[in-house]
């Protein structure tokens, strides 16, 4: 299945913020409460930190692109 290119930013969006915010979730969830009722306190957590990275990341993402192309120009 291809998906139109006018949806690649979205698309970048949201495999980063749910790869990121899996991974730092999880790594925090296992630190703070072990492994008794792991899973619970991940799926929350993981969805509250999903819903504040996506749109943070899907808006943030274009303006720093740019200026890290100013910053790296020769």
């Amino acid at each position: 299945m291809k998906i139109h290119p006018r949806y690649s930013h979205l698309l970048f969006s949201l495999i980063v913020t749910l790869i990121v915010a899996c991974i730092v979730t999880c790594v925090l969830t296992a630190v703070n409460h072990g492994f008794t009722d792991f899973v619970s306190y991940w799926m929350r957590s993981f969805v509250i930190v999903w819903v504040v990275a996506f749109p943070a990341v899907f808006f943030v993402a274009p303006p720093v692109r740019r200026w890290v192309q100013q910053m790296t120009e020769q």
